[in-house]
């Protein structure tokens, strides 16, 4: 099983494409939302399918410490009952930080999306 992870607009968007991918070509996957930008997310849900998993981690006035032990409280357990193979990140985040050292500790491939955005490099 694939699980891709998104919790932010700019994730969503960068990460569509993969999704569409994987549709078209009829790749098992299912995606985990982790509920950063939540208001954002209204804006470009469209292009996701509906999150299987939705990690509801955002509270007031977070630190991204408190991001990541939320998504380590969470997450590991997706992982395990969905016994997955492969999980696909995006972009250099706090929460995608989590998720592949997660996935490390349980051995779990990671796939990581990157635009090159900021080395203006395709």
């Amino acid at each position: 099983m694939i699980l891709v992870c998104f919790g932010t607009r700019p994730k969503i968007v960068k990460l569509a494409p993969a999704i569409a991918e994987l549709q078209r070509v009829g790749v098992p996957f299912k995606t985990v939302f982790t509920g950063q930008h939540l208001g954002l997310y209204e804006d470009v849900r469209y292009l996701v399918p509906v999150p299987n998993y939705s990690l509801g981690i955002m509270t007031a006035n977070q630190s991204l410490t408190d991001i990541m032990v939320s998504i380590d409280n969470r997450f590991p357990k997706i992982l395990k009952e969905n016994k997955t193979d492969l999980v696909i990140v995006q972009g250099n985040t706090s929460s995608a930080l989590i998720i592949g050292l997660i996935c490390f500790y349980n051995m779990v491939q990671v796939g990581y999306v990157e635009a090159g955005l900021r080395t203006y490099k395709k």
